[in-house]
């Protein structure tokens, strides 16, 4: 194998090279997955805002609302919850996202430019953000 050859494959301990190209095609559909969850959380943390604000809103509208009090203290803990564990899971794919992007920039040697902060992660910013102060609201909305 020429010298050439080898700077551009790896061989692992127990298998056959692989291509600096095959390990790019990973690596960005890695990035597009995680783009993909993140994207997915955001819409989930929206839908269950949206069931859990229609369903109190549709319990107090009862005739018997008042039986349902127990309901008053278990909303905006579902919501804290919903929304605490949807900032951890942008968080967690925005780490793993910002791996790849660092070995995508390493595998094009130079043509993608490595991850900055905040620039590289200003979508995921916005989400975060959204999420606590929509967050908020609800809890302050169920609390009066």
């Amino acid at each position: 194998m020429s010298a050439a050859a080898s700077s551009n494959t790896q061989a692992p301990a127990n298998g056959p090279e692989v291509s600096d190209l095959e390990r790019y095609k990973v690596v960005t559909s890695q990035l597009q997955h995680l783009n993909d969850k993140i994207l997915e959380s955001f819409k989930l943390y929206i839908q269950l805002l949206i069931a859990i604000t229609a369903g109190y809103v549709w319990l107090r509208t009862q005739p018997n609302a008042q039986e349902m009090l127990w309901a008053r203290p278990v909303v905006p803990t579902l919501t804290v919850f919903v929304g605490f564990t949807t900032v951890l899971l942008i968080v967690f794919n925005l780490r793993s996202w910002w791996g790849y992007r660092h070995a995508e920039s390493s595998l094009s040697a130079g043509s993608v430019g490595p991850p900055t902060f905040p620039r590289s992660a200003s979508q995921e910013l916005i989400f975060i953000g959204v999420v606590i102060v929509t967050t908020i609201g609800a809890v302050w909305y169920f609390a009066q």
